[in-house]
């Protein structure tokens, strides 16, 4: 009934359906909408839940999690300045409380900030606390000063090829023309979303 559903209103096939034999996430999404939607069994399999990089999440999603489960205890964790997501809106912590409230029919909303750096080098922790005006405290260690370079678009890839040896840096880029100019060359590219959690021991993020 819910892929017959599918079907009609989303025009679905197998192949969209499927992407290397797993379910897309928006898919996903829609199929446990329907669930519940057509009053299918909803169970209160789990007491507590954690999510991280809970601000890849869109407000409906926590909607659906908590009317699929019921009641449960939901723990968040992630890091609001990382959220890179186009079609996801940008939370606050205000407005993320406020749809907690909403949903957990509760006003008991816990907020707990972790100020301790342990990643990143104390340099890139300095340059990010001045850029995203943070606050965090480094506790990570020295590394190069962050180099901030002004250079003509037409002028990156050759001056980027001249300058570093495709071995001794990883460059971060939302330019596919660059990512696949930069693979040929064998550089180790990314873009921003697929270098999300990742570390490098150096890295050029074209901006």
């Amino acid at each position: 009934l819910v892929y017959k559903d599918l079907k009609i209103k989303f025009k679905l096939n197998k192949k969209t359906y499927n992407e290397s034999g797993k379910c897309q996430k928006c898919f996903s999404y829609i199929l446990l909408y329907l669930y519940n939607k057509y009053g299918f069994t909803t169970y209160n399999d789990y007491n507590y839940m954690f999510i991280d990089e809970m601000q890849d999440y869109a407000d409906n999603e926590f909607r659906l999690i908590v009317k699929l489960e019921k009641t449960p205890h939901l723990n968040l964790y992630g890091d609001i300045n990382q959220n890179i997501l186009a079609h996801i809106d940008k939370k606050t912590i205000e407005s993320l409380n406020d749809l907690l409230k909403e949903i957990l029919h509760t006003d008991n909303i816990l907020n707990y900030k972790l100020l301790e750096n342990y990643r990143n080098s104390k340099q890139i922790t300095s340059y990010c606390n001045e850029f995203i005006n943070t606050k965090m405290i480094s506790m990570g260690i020295n590394s190069d000063e962050v180099k901030i370079e002004e250079i003509e678009k037409d002028n990156v890839y050759e001056n980027i090829t001249n300058n570093f040896k495709n071995d001794e840096v990883v460059i971060i880029t939302k330019d596919k023309d660059l990512e696949e100019r930069f693979a040929t060359l064998k550089y180790e590219v990314y873009d921003i979303k697929m270098a999300k959690g990742l570390e490098f021991s150096k890295v050029i993020v074209i901006e």
